[in-house]
């Protein structure tokens, strides 16, 4: 009975003071914030399975509300999610950019199917950012025009009829029109010319430096000259030839 009325006391104090008792654990919290940080570490660690199972507990059965929660917390603290995770990226650069190396190199496929979709749907936005950066960085644009200039004139002339004679050879050789790194039938639309040397690697116009490719290979040779991009495909273990 005793109890009963010490609780129902405490309730009725708790009530009454609520304010005061508000500004109190405000003052002392502020006052030991550094010994409360290292307090409530200790006991993440010394509790972190225990804590991270209720936490997803609590996820999977307030789902809904936790996701709206999150999305609230985003919306009105983006600049300090933003430092944050800058401050953290400059701590952790060096598995940043591993991470960042693995996962292209897992999903090169739905890179490219991506990075297509956003050009296709940011069309006029990415031809304004290309237009103002070259606005702005006049002297690199002439360098770049030069040189391609010269690499376009020590490639040599492409021709109407080379250009033909490469697509005639691919669909005498496979049938129909096929790329030549993985052999693979090309979808109308999406073949490419390649040069088998790339031309900012000395490659040239001539005819046996031209194939047709699809344009998921196209993307991921860049500049690789061929040798060495199916170099780089039996190390990733591509099957290239599939």
């Amino acid at each position: 009975m005793s109890s009963e009325i010490q609780q129902n006391y405490q309730r009725e104090y708790r009530h009454k003071n609520r304010e005061k008792i508000f500004l109190s654990k405000k003052l002392y919290r502020e006052r030991n914030k550094e010994r409360l940080k290292i307090k409530k570490h200790k006991d993440y660690l010394a509790n972190k399975i225990r804590l991270r199972f209720q936490h997803r507990e609590y996820y999977f059965a307030h789902k809904k509300e936790a996701q709206e929660y999150f999305k609230r917390y985003q919306k009105n603290h983006k600049q300090k999610l933003i430092q944050l995770r800058r401050e953290w990226v400059a701590k952790n650069r060096k598995y940043v950019s591993e991470w960042q190396r693995r996962y292209r190199q897992l999903n090169v496929e739905a890179i490219a199917k991506y990075m297509e979709v956003y050009q296709q749907l940011h069309k006029v936005e990415l031809a304004e950012k290309r237009r103002m950066y070259w606005k702005h960085h006049k002297h690199l644009k002439r360098v770049h025009h030069h040189t391609r200039i010269l690499r376009l004139k020590e490639a040599g002339a492409l021709t109407v009829e080379t250009i033909q004679k490469v697509y005639e050879d691919n669909i005498k050789q496979y049938g129909t029109l096929t790329c030549y790194l993985c052999e693979s039938p090309i979808v109308f639309g999406e073949d490419n010319l390649e040069h088998r040397t790339p031309l900012s690697r000395n490659g040239t116009n001539v005819y046996e430096n031209l194939k047709v490719s699809c344009s998921l290979c196209n993307i991921r040779k860049r500049n690789k000259t061929e040798s060495e991009y199916r170099l780089w495909l039996s190390k990733k273990g591509k099957n290239y030839a599939a």
